[in-house]
Formats: structure tokens, C-alpha cells, sequence
């Protein structure tokens, strides 16, 4: 997977973006606001993944312990199917 610096990646459900944050090795999910056309995530072939340029963040939301473990348990299903 591959990942822009001079892009922010965005997520339109809480749930998606817990799972891609969770790869992370201290996951936190930040609901922005963005500045700018959003574009689809050429990386990510599911459709929930989006691209844009800037982004304003509204609020900062932590993500359980067990919420974790779980998003880890998914992500590496699925890239063991790749």
C-alpha cells in the first residue's frame, strides 16, 4: 500500500477509517473537514478510501483496545489473500 505525504487520506465511515488506522502503530482516527476536491484513492481498489490535499481537522477520536485488535485481525486476512 502506498501512502502520499502530500496527501490526506479520508474515509467516509467511522468503521473504515478505524481499520486503515488501526495498521498504524498508534492508531487515532481524525474526522477533518476537506479543503479542496476529493479523489478516489487509487490504492484502494474497495471504494471507501479517498485522497485530498489539505484537510481540516474538526475532532480527534481514540480508538478501543478491542477495536484494535480486531482491524489488525482483519488486516492481516486480508493481506495474506493478496
Amino acid at each position: 500500500m502506498v501512502h502520499r505525504k502530500d496527501r490526506v487520506y479520508v474515509s467516509t465511515t467511522l468503521t473504515d477509517a478505524q481499520l486503515f488506522a488501526s495498521g498504524n502503530p498508534e492508531p487515532i482516527v481524525y474526522e477533518v473537514e476537506p479543503d479542496g476536491d476529493i479523489e478516489p484513492d487509487p490504492d484502494c481498489k474497495s471504494g471507501v478510501s479517498y485522497t485530498c490535499r489539505r484537510a481540516k481537522i474538526v475532532s480527534i477520536h481514540k480508538i478501543p483496545g478491542k477495536q484494535i485488535k480486531k482491524a489488525r485481525k482483519v488486516l492481516i486476512a486480508a493481506s495474506q489473500c493478496a
